[in-house]
């Protein structure tokens, strides 16, 4: 087993577009509570979280683009209901 990594058992998240385009917003559906977002870059480092409280179902983030190169990166969305691993595509 993971240590230390909770396995995801709430809700089945969407997260489009993805890939994302430049002055494009990242929409995470399904989400709930109280939600930490991460994004790692392929080195591992965080480039960009935010947490966001009472999230709605649907939760647009407007910001996250112009912090990110073109690139691949790694969405980690934490809380109650666990961890979960996103892979996201920076156009």
């Amino acid at each position: 087993s993971n240590i230390g990594i909770e396995e995801w058992t709430g809700n089945t998240i969407s997260m489009f577009p993805n890939p994302i385009g430049v002055d494009q917003e990242l929409t995470l559906v399904g989400l709930e509570k109280d939600v930490t977002l991460s994004v790692f870059d392929v080195n591992g480092k965080d480039v960009w979280t935010n947490s966001f409280k009472n999230t709605p179902d649907r939760l647009v983030v407007s910001d996250i683009r112009v912090h990110l190169s073109t690139g691949i990166y790694s969405v980690i969305v934490r809380s109650e209901q666990g961890r979960l691993f996103r892979k996201l595509v920076v156009m």
